[in-house]
């Protein structure tokens, strides 16, 4: 996939599938742990949502 140039040949990647709705949920709590642990962070930082993606200090925890 990559030339010898270094660059990227496009071409030779496999179709993306953009019907998937993965973007929608990325980040969003899916297990019961996951929800529980979000709504705890969300009460403590005072936050509307809370990505998984981040830590507990990425989303302000350091500063309670």
């Amino acid at each position: 996939m990559v030339a010898a140039t270094g660059k990227l040949d496009k071409a030779a990647l496999p179709p993306y599938d953009t019907d998937t709705d993965t973007e929608v949920n990325e980040g969003r709590p899916q297990t019961a742990t996951e929800k529980a642990m979000a709504e705890v962070w969300c009460q403590v930082l005072s936050l509307k949502a809370a990505d998984i993606h981040e830590s507990f200090f990425d989303l302000g925890g350091y500063t309670h």
